[in-house]
């Protein structure tokens, strides 16, 4: 059992990031049942697509102590497939304002927006996806998912 005081800087990272990824994949659908599903699928066709190494996934989506950051390519594909980013990293404003709007208010959303829907210059799109998640989680918090997702 992990000693929730003990928990590393890494695994409450990996952790966050897990739950944003959650988040988007919520709102995508709309709907928590057929969004666990849609996940689901899209999670493993990042895995595969991506060479993530499954065993690292499952511990940065589990929230294993020993959980390294989260794959960026894994991440950005799954970003991709949410349309909060596009080929090359940018940020798809409506496809996040319209996530962000299913479970924030209008000021949350417009804060949000305002910090974090800028890509930074000079970085890769796998850089970016992992900035963007970062900055999100500055201002919002993330439902729990369904611990069920990767079943």
């Amino acid at each position: 059992m992990i000693n929730v005081i003990s928990v590393s800087a890494n695994m409450k990272l990996a952790t966050e990031i897990f739950l944003c990824i959650a988040i988007f994949a919520i709102v995508a659908n709309g709907t928590m049942k057929s969004s666990n599903i849609e996940y689901h699928n899209f999670h493993y066709e990042c895995q595969n697509a991506t060479s993530a190494d499954p065993k690292q996934i499952a511990m940065v989506l589990t929230g294993a102590k020993e959980a390294g950051p989260i794959d960026g390519p894994y991440l950005l594909c799954l970003h991709k497939k949410y349309n909060i980013q596009n080929d090359n990293g940018d940020i798809n404003l409506k496809g996040l304002r319209a996530s962000l709007d299913l479970f924030y208010t209008e000021d949350k959303t417009n804060l949000v927006m305002d910090n974090c829907a800028n890509r930074k210059e000079g970085t890769t799109p796998e850089e970016a996806a992992i900035e963007l998640l970062k900055c999100c989680l500055k201002y919002v918090k993330i439902p729990a998912p369904d611990p069920n997702i990767l079943k």
